[in-house]
């Protein structure tokens, strides 16, 4: 691998990226999630051979993970991948690093952190709301989706139809290892449009968590989320 030269010019950072650092901070706090966003200071100050001794040993064939996806003739692709990967053997063990387990969240009253991140000269803005959730098994992450279509599918309703100011929503579910879990909403809304989005998606939150949900309204989520499957 080729070494780097002198530094180049320092690039600030994108008002997304502070943004989502301080999110993920907010929501993991004393947890290994708590700082998954470096910043350009950890570029800058990384070690090159402790980069180049990372990829020597996590580059393994027990490490790797091809997908394919397309309209492709099957018998001569897997042809071509065991042309080129099937002599590709394992050089040794190298275990996953450990991450240690995150404790589910806490039930109790409300407590909400607003975080605000100036873009100068933007004409929109990125709402992003999140909260964690319990992670662990299958059925868990699974539930965690159809939750995230739920939120979707009704701000879709509720904010998009009422003004075209507010972009689609996208609600996700986020899963990592050692139980940790959150669900994402991402709105993209114009400027003078802010506050009735902020209303709104806090109206729908708590519609969520006090009236239940309208007829047919969770199997269109949970065939939302089957969709993404296949």
């Amino acid at each position: 691998l080729a070494r780097r030269g002198p530094s180049p010019a320092p690039i600030k950072e994108s008002p997304y990226s502070v943004g989502t650092r301080q999110l993920i901070r907010t929501l993991y706090a004393d947890t290994p999630y708590a700082e998954p966003v470096p910043t350009e200071k950890d570029f800058v100050q990384m070690n090159d051979d402790l980069v180049i001794q990372h990829l020597l040993g996590m580059n393994g064939a027990r490490n790797a993970t091809l997908v394919i996806a397309g309209d492709v003739d099957v018998e001569e692709t897997t042809a071509l991948v065991r042309r080129w990967f099937e002599p590709w053997k394992p050089q040794g063990d190298v275990p996953p690093p450990s991450v240690a387990e995150v404790p589910a969240p806490k039930a109790g009253s409300p407590r909400e952190t607003v975080l605000t991140t100036h873009a100068k000269g933007a004409t929109r803005a990125d709402l992003v709301f999140a909260c964690r959730v319990p992670g662990g098994d299958r059925a868990t992450r699974l539930t965690n989706e159809v939750v995230a279509s739920l939120i979707e599918q009704r701000l879709f309703r509720s904010l998009r139809e009422e003004s075209a100011a507010v972009y689609a929503p996208n609600a996700t579910a986020f899963a990592y290892r050692g139980g940790a879990a959150h669900i994402e909403v991402d709105l993209d809304v114009e400027n003078d449009r802010l506050a009735g989005a902020i209303k709104g998606l806090r109206s729908v939150w708590k519609a969520l968590g006090t009236q239940g949900l309208d007829p047919g309204e969770l199997d269109v989520a949970r065939w939302n989320v089957a969709a993404q499957k296949n």
